[in-house]
């Protein structure tokens, strides 16, 4: 009848108004997160921005002493990032990687001119203070929050994949694999720059002598760098310059 008509029919408008409240709540409820996300997002951009000019600093600073370049740096730094973009690596390891490949020598800050400029070679003693660079450039970079990453490679930038290397004398997967990419960058940037004892070599080459380190290097970042395009190679080559 009418009266049950009209009690079903308020019941359904009830309904409705409930859920279409329920779904505006929910609406605003995802705006609301979607805001806080940005906010987060902005902050930590600005975070990140602070580091990385505080990084920059740090290695304009090492460059004015006459250790390494901004160039010799950068090319290294990108190096490495596109040898772990060839391993299949993304997002924020890449970064930190081309982070901790860009800072390897900051802790070389912390060490005196005497040593670090000497023209002639070192002394025994001289020669383990200068092997302290990692473990004090791991420290400079400790209250930096966004490269712990990068961290972790300035300090273990001299361990070598058959153990050989220092501070720690780690071997294989002991070292991180941000590490291990970078002894490969490093290797075949030292290779191609022109040296007091020896002219650079050519890419191909430079290739040719990763190959036959080895076991020296871990042989999975040799394996993709042996895949990245030769011309590629010479455009990052000549980019950071």
């Amino acid at each position: 009848n009418t009266q049950e008509l009209s009690v079903v029919f308020g019941r359904a408008i009830a309904l409705y108004k409930e859920r279409s409240a329920g779904a505006r709540m929910q609406e605003e409820l995802v705006a609301v997160q979607r805001r806080q996300k940005e906010r987060e997002q902005r902050f930590e951009e600005a975070v990140r921005d602070t580091e990385r000019a505080i990084a920059d600093t740090l290695l304009g600073a090492l460059a004015l002493r006459g250790h390494e370049s901004r160039a010799h740096c950068r090319r290294v730094a990108a190096y490495a990032s596109r040898i772990a973009e060839e391993m299949g690596l993304r997002g924020h390891l890449v970064q930190s990687i081309e982070e901790g490949a860009l800072l390897h020598d900051i802790g070389m800050i912390g060490i005196a001119d005497a040593i670090l400029l000497k023209p002639r070679g070192l002394t025994d003693a001289e020669r383990d203070e200068l092997k302290k660079h990692p473990v004090l450039g791991a420290k400079l970079l400790q209250g930096f929050e966004n490269l712990q990453g990068a961290k972790e490679i300035v300090l273990q930038h001299h361990e070598r994949f058959d153990g050989a290397g220092y501070p720690h004398g780690l071997r294989g997967s002991e070292i991180c694999i941000g590490a291990r990419i970078f002894a490969v960058a490093d290797t075949f940037e030292s290779l191609t720059q022109d040296r007091p004892y020896r002219p650079a070599c050519s890419i191909e080459v430079a290739t040719e002598e990763l190959i036959a380190s080895v076991g020296h290097l871990d042989p999975a970042p040799v394996k993709a760098f042996v895949c990245i395009n030769v011309d590629e190679l010479r455009a990052l080559m000549t980019s950071a310059d």
